[in-house]
């Protein structure tokens, strides 16, 4: 372990360690979801022509997702821009409030500039602690699935369920009516008896 320590000592101080862990990527995650205003570079035909207030978060319900608008654009979901956070390669800072954000393929993903250096460091932090975590962890980011969709895919399991017990139901009583009614038409089962007594 490297610590000194040994047995049920070294077991607490990994359960400490991992907490502290854990609770270290939930600030940083809760951070993200609240969100910020930056200012955003805008490009037209490849020249640098302004920048506009930019709205930057977590996608709701998703932790694993980016997302982002302009500021002056209604709250309908098809006007935010999403980064998958398993793209992002780096996050790194620029100038005095500026960060860059950059993909796999080294192309630029986002770059955003805060109103002050110690809010953008703690979006790069947090961005990298998170991007990070999605990296290493992708199964464990997948299977926090919004409250909704979890909801959802019970709902669909049920009715799948419903629909396949009053099949079955259904297919049952359907047989024992083709039973009732082959009984019922060949005098029942005398004839049957009696072809097994004739074999022996």
């Amino acid at each position: 372990m490297g610590d000194g320590y040994s047995g049920p000592c070294s077991c607490l101080l990994n359960c400490v360690r991992s907490w502290r862990e854990r609770d270290r990527l939930r600030r940083h995650t809760e951070l993200l979801r609240q969100g910020d205003l930056f200012k955003r570079r805008t490009f037209t035909f490849g020249f640098g022509t302004g920048h506009e207030s930019t709205d930057v978060r977590l996608k709701p319900d998703f932790d694993t997702v980016l997302a982002w608008r302009k500021k002056s654009e209604g709250d309908k979901d098809k006007d935010w821009h999403e980064i998958d956070l398993n793209d992002i390669k780096t996050v790194e800072p620029k100038g005095s409030a500026s960060l860059v954000m950059s993909s796999k393929t080294g192309d630029l993903l986002l770059e955003l500039e805060a109103e002050n250096g110690s809010v953008r460091d703690s979006w790069v932090e947090s961005l990298q602690a998170v991007a990070e975590d999605v990296r290493l962890n992708p199964q464990a980011r997948m299977a926090q699935k919004s409250v909704k969709d979890r909801m959802k895919d019970q709902a669909q399991r049920q009715r799948h369920l419903a629909k396949r017990t009053i099949e079955m139901q259904q297919t049952k009583k359907d047989a024992e009516a083709r039973k009732a009614r082959y009984l019922k038409e060949t005098g029942g089962m005398q004839y049957t008896a009696l072809a097994m007594a004739n074999r022996s």
